[in-house]
């Protein structure tokens, strides 16, 4: 065993060194082959469809920093290998460490294991501190819109043979591990509230928006997470004559404005209780199974996500249950009123027209700021969650 152990540290010690001592050198056409083309069809794929086109303006408006994918492509064909290597090099110097060690491994050896790589790296002068990690996994911002009024975006789909239409609304409600408006809750009320609008509102929205007014063939709303800010988003696709996006936001709209009377008058009706505790014991259990782990991997994986994570949390899983089971009915309608139907709610419109409808630019409805400049009006928009 002690044989083992020496052997198998001699190999990881080597191995540091070999990574100090890359050679970035190939054939260029090896070098177009499998780096550059690569990384042009990951971009030139990813933006193809309508719903993801309108996802794009979405991340333009609101995004604190937003690399264009097709800006993306440019850059990196200007990319050399020599380029890589002074990137490899610059890497090197600055190295955060984590360990993982999964299999039939003693947790000594585990450990006399991670400390060759990290003894490694400080006599390379390569290893950076905890404070230093933190501030390199610190997330870009997301830009507070303004209260009141819907934030609208009207594009037409590049690909002039693209017939489907998508519309994407959302609604910015908050950072997932805030208390709302109440100080008082527990931490992650806002992720708990908002996850249970999406199990209390979602076979609803589907019913409405795609089969009793047939406006796509695929309609949904969800809870949305991007850089810790939550957000609820309604999502409409189709190509149906006379339900282009226009249409699709007027009855999202309705829906809204429907769900708020249903929401109001919860609490007053056995049907009404029983149906949102339903759906706290659904979003309870639905945490508990997703959090829990099937194997030492995704554990492990686990871990080193929170450890990378710019707000490391260990406990979350259970401050997750505790923020539902502490949701009163009242406290959900509330929270319904102000983030989704209410005059303070924070909310945009993205809308791509497809070939099988006729955008109308210049058509504006009550309580709407129609954008035709992103850029230029971005500059105007100065808080950040």
């Amino acid at each position: 065993a002690v044989v083992s152990t020496q052997s198998t540290g001699a190999v990881i010690s080597k191995m540091v060194d070999a990574l100090f001592s890359l050679n970035f050198q190939m054939d260029e056409a090896h070098y177009n082959a499998t780096v550059l083309k690569p990384t042009q069809r990951a971009y030139d794929e990813s933006d193809d469809s309508a719903p993801k086109i309108a996802f794009k303006y979405v991340k333009m408006l609101i995004y604190e920093i937003f690399v264009d994918p097709v800006d993306v492509i440019d850059e990196a064909n200007k990319i050399s290998q020599s380029d890589i290597k002074d990137f490899a090099d610059s890497f090197l110097k600055d190295i955060s460490l984590i360990c993982t060690a999964m299999g039939n491994v003693r947790k000594d050896h585990a450990i006399r294991y991670s400390r060759i790589i990290r003894d490694k790296l400080v006599e390379k002068g390569s290893l950076i501190t905890n404070e230093d990690r933190r501030s390199l996994t610190e997330d870009m911002g997301l830009f507070k819109l303004p209260p009141g009024p819907s934030h609208v975006i009207r594009r037409r789909m590049e690909n002039p043979e693209a017939e489907t239409s998508a519309i994407i609304v959302g609604f910015q409600i908050g950072l997932a591990e805030s208390t709302g408006s109440d100080s008082e809750k527990p931490p992650y009320t806002v992720y708990a509230l908002t996850e249970l609008l999406g199990l209390m509102l979602g076979p609803t929205c589907f019913d409405y928006l795609r089969t009793k007014k047939q406006l796509g063939y695929s309609a949904s709303c969800f809870r949305f997470e991007r850089f810790d800010v939550t957000h609820f988003i309604f999502h409409v696709q189709g190509s149906r004559e006379g339900a282009g996006p226009h249409v699709m936001n007027q009855e999202i709209n309705n829906l809204i404005a429907q769900q708020q009377e249903t929401f109001r008058h919860l609490a007053g009706t056995p049907e009404g209780l029983e149906k949102f505790n339903g759906a706290k014991e659904t979003l309870k259990e639905r945490i508990f199974v997703f959090g829990k782990h099937r194997s030492l991997k995704e554990r492990a994986v686990d871990f080193m996500n929170q450890i990378f994570s710019s707000k490391t949390d260990f406990d979350i899983i259970e401050k997750k249950i505790a923020a539902v089971e502490a949701i009163t009915v009242e406290e959900f309608g509330r929270f319904y009123e102000e983030y989704i139907a209410g005059e303070t709610r924070r909310t945009f419109s993205s809308q791509v027209y497809g070939a099988s409808h006729a955008i109308i630019p210049d058509t504006v409805e009550e309580g709407e700021i129609l954008i035709e400049d992103i850029e230029a009006y971005k500059v105007g928009l100065t808080e950040l969650f």
